[in-house]
């Protein structure tokens, strides 16, 4: 592998890393209605699991409830258990058409607890994950043999400053996810 192409490589990864980090914390539900909170609810659709928002339309009714309109009505009764069996804690509600979650508002004492499982659990979504990249191409310029020491010393500065900022965007992404837990 060439040194053009560790780094490449290692900042497409990173990158994903990142787009992952946020796929997670869109789930992560704040003191606002987000239809984003639904997204791993799978309903079983003529013998296939399929997400929510595969059959049916998800918005924000208001600031505290979401509204699930679903293209098919026979699944009304199969989205509805789908979101009350989930580790949610909601209480989706229907009035044959569609489907309504009024989501309680969230204490102080929620909203901290669930900043701080924030934080320990973007340890594991995107800290590991980046330290591990970083791990995986200092190790593969260790390997390279046709290039100098002095230009396998410069590459793997190039990794660490590559790494640094991408850590500092993911610190960033999760420091503005906690404000929006945070705020009222």
């Amino acid at each position: 592998m060439q040194k053009e192409q560790i780094l490449k490589t290692t900042e497409e990864q990173m990158e994903k890393a990142l787009l992952y980090f946020r796929e997670k914390l869109k789930v992560i539900r704040t003191g606002k209605a987000s239809p984003e909170i639904l997204d791993r609810i799978k309903i079983n659709y003529y013998g296939s699991d399929v997400s929510l928002k595969e059959i049916s339309t998800i918005s924000v009714k208001d600031g505290r409830s979401l509204l699930i309109q679903p293209f098919d009505l026979q699944n009304l009764k199969a989205i509805k258990e789908a979101i009350s069996n989930s580790d949610l804690n909601l209480a989706p509600a229907d009035d044959g058409k569609v489907v309504r979650i009024n989501l309680p508002a969230m204490t102080k004492e929620n909203r901290d607890k669930t900043a701080k499982e924030t934080l320990k659990k973007s340890e594991a979504w995107v800290k590991v994950p980046l330290r591990n990249l970083r791990k995986t191409g200092m190790d593969a310029v260790k390997k390279l043999e046709e290039i100098t020491e002095d230009e396998k010393k410069k590459l793997q500065e190039q990794l660490e400053d590559l790494s640094k900022r991408f850590n500092k965007r993911a610190e960033e992404i999760l420091m503005n996810k906690i404000q929006e837990i945070k705020t009222l």
